[in-house]
């Protein structure tokens, strides 16, 4: 008999496949919390203030203050005042940290590519139409 644990194994997946990424990741010197923030940088407009980038990784303020001073020192980042608000100051990628951000994709790319490798085209199809009839069904809930 078969266990019923979709949602644990769905998360152990996951976390072992951003665990692989963020190693590789860290092994180039880019720690953790940079890698979060690089990633919802690199998919954001560029109106993202620190606020943002707080509720998004899920840490406090202070955390992501010293962490965005050591990004615009080490030239990933850089701060720029809203010229419509002065109290907004928005968080944008530098190049260093777009070209940063591409090789953290190459990585998410290549451990994606291990997964897919490792089924048959028929399974793959399956298990991507099992995977988008579950989002489906949470979705409606």
């Amino acid at each position: 008999m078969v266990k019923k644990e979709i949602g644990y194994r769905i998360h152990e997946i996951s976390k072992k496949f951003h665990r692989r990424v963020k190693d590789i990741a860290s092994q180039n010197g880019i720690s953790s919390t940079y890698f979060q923030i690089l990633g919802f940088l690199r998919h954001s407009d560029n109106n993202v203030t620190q606020k943002d980038i707080c509720e998004f990784v899920k840490m406090k303020a202070p955390t992501i203050s010293i962490a965005l001073q050591s990004m615009e020192v080490e030239g990933y980042i850089t701060r720029v005042k809203s010229t419509e608000d002065s109290r907004f100051t928005y968080v944008i990628l530098t190049d260093k940290g777009f070209q940063t951000t591409e090789m953290v994709k190459t990585y998410f790319d290549d451990t994606e590519r291990l997964l897919i490798e490792s089924l048959s085209q028929d399974e793959l199809e399956i298990f991507l139409r099992c995977l988008e009839k579950m989002k489906m069904v949470l979705e409606k809930r």
